[in-house]
């Protein structure tokens, strides 16, 4: 025996997909982009109040905190003894010492220099930091 379309049974009754997520109150995430301003640590410049700004992708906030912390991290460690990977899983390096300055919705760029900006943005230069200063 045959079913057509029309009697073959819904995965959700008579509910589509969208009604389906709508009454669960779940919503599905999009990416969005966020700009995040890092303050780097005290103990990796020479001079107080340097700043590091990018741009990333995420679903929430806390997570596009989390993500540009990493980015400015990895950027500023020296492998040496540990990867940098190894080094957060030690304790070695920690992410909460890159202080959020601001978390802002969408791609935004640094315009106070922007006539003596090129016309295409400079790679992002990481201050250093030496690896021994994040040993116990």
């Amino acid at each position: 025996m045959l079913i057509e379309p029309s009697q073959a049974p819904r995965p959700f009754g008579s509910l589509g997909f969208a009604d389906f997520y709508f009454l669960l109150g779940t919503t599905v995430q999009t990416m969005k982009k966020f700009t995040v301003v890092i303050l780097y640590p005290d103990h990796s410049t020479e001079n107080f109040g340097e700043t590091f700004m990018t741009t990333v992708e995420s679903d929430a906030v806390f997570d596009a905190q989390r993500r540009a912390q990493w980015e400015c991290a990895k950027g500023c460690y020296e492998e040496e003894e540990f990867t940098f990977e190894e080094a957060l899983e030690q304790g070695l390096v920690d992410l909460d010492d890159f202080a959020i300055v601001a978390v802002i919705e969408g791609e935004h760029q640094d315009v106070k220099n922007l006539d003596k900006q090129p016309a295409q943005p400079a790679p992002v230069e990481h201050k250093k930091i030496e690896s021994k200063k994040f040993r116990p």
